[in-house]
């Protein structure tokens, strides 16, 4: 019985992964019009400004765990060179994340390998002299790094960091109210929770309600990646249907 649950869960939190991977060409589509936005805004504000939307604008036509994560190497060499510059390391944690997320049928020690390469940015972040919204974002994407980890082994993973998973995404919040990729994440992590852990459509759907209201009313925040907005909206129609 607890084989068939383990197995119920793991399924579906897969299917939400490559639910999320079939919106791709929306969502590069998306990123490609606000990297060509960013290069052009940045061209005169320095060099940092003009290496990350270079380097923002090479997610247009990435399509492969492979190119992710040469994309995240390039923005990991711009927080090398800058030091003091949280974006760069955010974004490379992201781009990591989503090639350890797409690589995780084939292979999931590669995908975990990749997941703990992302952590490692996010705890370089923490060293940084960081406001309020910077420590928000921070919280969401070290959330979205554990469920990366639940990924691999969702009983007992899930058991060990779900917790955690809610205390990040609570904090996000309470740090920057208007933080949409907080309650997406929250919403996405419930709905692919069991009815019988006290997730499932019904406690998803007020939280993906709320992050698509941000997402509609909230300006993104500069020279980070843009995430969430489509597979909110997306994941907000399944949960409906579900319900």
């Amino acid at each position: 019985m607890i084989i068939k649950k383990q197995t119920n869960f793991q399924i579906k939190l897969f299917i939400q992964i490559k639910n999320y991977y079939n919106m791709k060409k929306s969502i590069i589509l998306t990123i490609a019009f606000i990297s060509c936005v960013a290069t052009v805004s940045f061209a005169q504000d320095g060099k940092y400004e003009k290496a990350m939307g270079q380097t923002m604008q090479k997610l247009s036509t990435a399509q492969s765990p492979e190119q992710f994560g040469e994309i995240s190497n390039g923005f990991a060499r711009i927080a090398a060179a800058e030091g003091n510059k949280w974006q760069a390391y955010y974004n490379a944690a992201y781009t990591q994340l989503i090639s350890g997320f797409m690589s995780m049928q084939p292979d999931m020690v590669l995908a975990q390998s990749k997941v703990k390469q992302a952590m490692e940015y996010i705890e370089k972040m923490k060293t940084l002299e960081l406001d309020n919204v910077a420590k928000s974002e921070l919280n969401v994407l070290e959330a979205y790094c554990l469920v990366g980890k639940v990924s691999e082994d969702p009983m007992a993973n899930g058991a060990k960091y779900t917790a955690t998973i809610h205390e990040l995404l609570d904090s996000a919040l309470a740090l920057n109210k208007n933080n949409a990729r907080s309650l997406y994440l929250k919403g996405m992590y419930l709905y692919n929770t069991p009815t019988f852990y006290g997730g499932g459509a019904g406690p998803a759907l007020p939280f993906l309600e709320g992050a698509q209201q941000l997402f509609l009313t909230t300006e993104s925040t500069p020279l980070i990646i843009n995430w969430g907005e489509n597979e909110s909206a997306t994941l907000l129609t399944q949960v409906k249907a579900a319900k």
